[in-house]
């Protein structure tokens, strides 16, 4: 059987790829670091990828009128 150089050296390149891909350690690997703060909102870092969840707080509505919700009651019967 007669390989050509080209198709040896090929075929070892090839090999030295796969070993190397095999060898690198996993993306699963990575560390994740979560953070809670006191208002429920959520950050997760990964490296190259941060994800910040949160929710706004529950407000009242203004009130124009003082304590009344309606100009009814300022202005009288």
């Amino acid at each position: 059987m007669n390989i050509k150089p080209r198709t040896f050296a090929m075929l070892v390149g090839a090999g030295a790829v796969a070993a190397a891909i095999a060898a690198a350690p996993g993306a699963a690997a990575a560390s994740v670091t979560t953070a809670t703060d006191a208002l429920g909102s959520t950050i997760t870092q990964r490296p190259g990828h941060v994800s910040i969840h949160t929710t706004p707080p529950v407000v009242s509505p203004p009130k124009v009128w003082g304590s009344y919700s309606s100009p009814l009651f300022v202005l009288g019967d």
